[in-house]
């Protein structure tokens, strides 16, 4: 029963996302996602109290997982600094491949939740976003170790996580691209960004 209960939740979660994907923080109701889940609306409200806990949920569920995934990069000994910017591009790009509804359902509303979990762009970011203290991290190693330009990595860590955010929301909304193109657009986009790093101006 517990594995069961589980497992509820965790389709809730899914499909949720895909709903808040799909038609926005309005489109999410209980019913609709009863209805796309295959459960009663009572069902739903045994997991999450109301609309705002269920958007939270939603929300942090995806975000954990970006996480996770710039994790595994971030904090690999083996990879330089430049190798580590590089791949944290394409673990960021790959959960969007793997994820579109998920990545537009935490990145992409505009709601109370989603604000307090993942809206970023403000001083001292490192404080209270892991993904940015992670970062921050790594362009500092960069930097002292002369792979990088000297520079102030926190607003560094802004300004790459915010051109980032524009490739993958073109990536995520544009479910057409052609893989080659895409590829190509990932590869030039992490050329600039190194390029930018090793700048000295």
């Amino acid at each position: 029963m517990e594995n069961e209960d589980k497992n509820t939740k965790q389709l809730i979660l899914e499909k949720g996302a895909l709903l808040l994907a799909q038609q926005g923080i309005e489109g999410l109701s209980m019913r609709k996602l009863g209805a796309l889940v295959g459960v009663s609306q009572a069902a739903i409200y045994r997991h999450f109290a109301n609309k705002e806990e269920l958007l939270r949920a939603i929300i942090q569920n995806g975000y954990g997982r970006l996480v996770s995934a710039l994790r595994a990069v971030l904090e690999n000994e083996h990879l330089s600094p430049a190798q580590k910017v590089r791949e944290a591009v394409y673990a960021y790009i790959n959960f969007v491949l793997e994820s579109p509804d998920l990545f537009k359902a935490v990145l992409l509303q505009d709601s109370r939740p989603a604000r307090q979990q993942v809206h970023s762009v403000r001083k001292d970011i490192g404080k209270n976003r892991e993904t940015f203290a992670m970062f921050i991290k790594v362009l500092s190693e960069g930097m002292a170790k002369g792979d990088f330009a000297p520079a102030d990595p926190e607003l560094t860590a802004l300004a790459i996580w915010a051109s980032l955010t524009g490739l993958a929301s073109r990536i995520a909304v544009e479910r057409s691209m052609a893989p080659d193109l895409r590829n190509q657009l990932i590869e030039r986009f992490c050329a600039i960004i190194l390029g930018g790093l090793q700048y000295k101006y």
